[in-house]
């Protein structure tokens, strides 16, 4: 994650002396170099890269072992006591560390990402001032308690590994900062996971729990929470105390239900919720003041309270693939509303309030059941895109000229038998499609919008003269059916 690259970043901008090795496995294994090659660091030095690791000074601050494969590492690693930074990036044949390795009493950053790494030795432990260390994408089964002791530590990723279990140690890590599990097999997390409360991201999606622990509200100061793709049935309700917590992922799960506490994540500002198998919200939600994106699709909602409508900060809200048949009749009060996703869900019509969402740009309300055009959508001034497809409508109200800024029109499969003159008045429209409707006739107005950059129909429709004089009418726009 972020964090890791950041504090990577600032440790190489403090002048560390760096020596880059490209290292291959002698007959005899001991690690050699392969090429000679100077480094230019930005303070103006350049360094000699050494013919052995035997050779290098020991006063090297940073040691990158990445290009050539590395089967085992020495125990003289242990002897270059100011290394700061130790880089074993891709070293897939690199299963173990020495214990001598705990002896780098002032390496702040260890790099083991996508090497072959089974197991972390018990010295691991000694590393009192480590702050990143990246065991990402190896072959780790399980931890050692002694990770406990690397209290500096401010930055974990275990990402991609095979752990099914945290040590209790995990919680005495009270620096740290960000964590990655993420992609393992983890069923649970210890109740010590709690004591983190420095915390501020945490990676747990793709793995196999099913529950929190209850008091994981404990860790007050998380800002980023994914949860994705697990198989978490409820959500304790001490989640409620991460009043610092933006961001909070939970799509994929088996949720039928939130805590009324989730209302207490005042400075949420994202959250996810899709494909789950919510039937409703509870009131609380409309107290997220600080939410500005909101996904719940594919669910099973079958309307949204009242309260739903004081989201007055929300500006991203995607509904489809649920079982509306309705909005709120307050539904306009979400005053900054840009992108409204609503398709394949059930509903007939809109709210009359809908028509105060003037800052609404994008609507989508494909596949549904709607049978007449939404009059009331024709109010809302801003709007660029509006998808009607897949729907029962039939023709198109006077009121449509109204939408001075539509730029898309999607008609696509309804039940359309002509369009109306005023059509033409849609100045800044761009693309419309009108394929897979009813038409009776040609729909003569389309020889007047000159404005149409792609015009999408059913050319088979119509008579082969109509459809070659539409193209000399319309000389700078794309005519046909739809291609993908």
């Amino acid at each position: 994650m972020k964090l890791i690259f950041s504090l990577c970043l600032w440790l190489l901008s403090n002048s560390i002396l760096l020596a880059q090795l490209n290292m291959s496995a002698a007959p005899s294994g001991q690690a050699k170099a392969v090429k000679e090659q100077y480094l230019d660091l930005e303070d103006g030095r350049r360094l000699l890269q050494a013919e052995r690791l035997a050779d290098l000074d020991i006063s090297y601050q940073a040691l990158v072992l990445e290009e050539e494969e590395l089967s085992s590492l020495p125990a003289t690693i242990g002897q270059y006591s100011e290394l700061r930074y130790l880089s074993l990036w891709g070293q897939e044949a690199l299963e173990e560390l020495p214990e001598e390795i705990g002896q780098l009493q002032n390496l702040e950053v260890l790099i083991l990402n996508s090497t072959g790494i089974k197991r972390l030795p018990a010295s691991i432990g000694q590393l009192q001032n480590l702050r990143i260390l990246d065991l990402g994408n190896c072959q780790l089964q399980q931890l050692p308690e002694g990770l406990g002791q690397l209290q500096a530590l401010e930055a974990l990723n275990l990402s991609a590994n095979q752990l099914e279990e945290l040590p209790p140690s995990i919680g005495q890590l009270q620096a740290l900062k960000m964590a990655d599990l993420s992609s393992n097999r983890l069923q649970e997390l210890p109740n010590e996971f709690s004591q983190l409360t420095q915390l501020e991201e945490l990676a747990l999606e793709n793995n196999l729990l099913s529950f929190l622990p209850s008091n994981f509200g404990g860790l007050v100061a998380l800002k980023t929470l994914v949860l994705a793709e697990n198989q978490l049935d409820q959500l304790p309700a001490s989640l409620g105390q991460l009043k610092q917590l933006e961001l909070l992922e939970l799509q994929d799960n088996d949720l039928g239900q939130l805590p009324a506490q989730i209302g207490q994540l005042q400075s949420l500002v994202e959250l996810d919720l899709s494909d789950n198998f919510l039937q409703q919200l509870p009131p609380e939600i409309g107290q997220l003041q600080a939410l500005k994106s909101l996904f719940i699709t594919e669910n099973e909602l079958q309307q949204l309270p009242a309260e739903f409508a004081q989201l007055k900060n929300l500006q991203e809200l995607q509904l489809q693939e649920n079982k509306l048949t309705a909005l709120p009749r307050n539904f306009g009060k979400l005053s900054q509303l840009e992108e409204l996703q609503l398709s394949e869900n059930k509903l007939e019509a809109l709210p009359k309030s809908i028509k105060r969402l003037k800052k609404l740009s994008s609507l989508n309300l494909s596949n549904n059941e709607i049978y007449l055009f939404p009059k009331n959508a024709s109010g809302i001034k801003n709007l660029i895109a509006l998808d009607l497809e897949g729907n029962y409508i039939e023709e198109l109200p006077e009121e449509i000229q109204e939408l001075q800024n539509l730029e898309f029109l999607i008609l696509y499969d309804n039940e359309l038998r002509n369009l109306p003159p005023y059509l033409q008045d849609l100045s800044a429209l761009r693309r419309l499609d009108i394929s897979d409707n009813e038409f009776e006739a040609f729909p003569e107005v389309l020889y007047q919008m000159r404005q149409l950059k792609d015009l999408i129909l059913n050319v088979d429709q119509f008579e082969p003269t109509k459809i070659q004089t539409l193209k000399n009418r319309l000389l700078n726009c794309n005519i046909g059916p739809y291609e993908g």
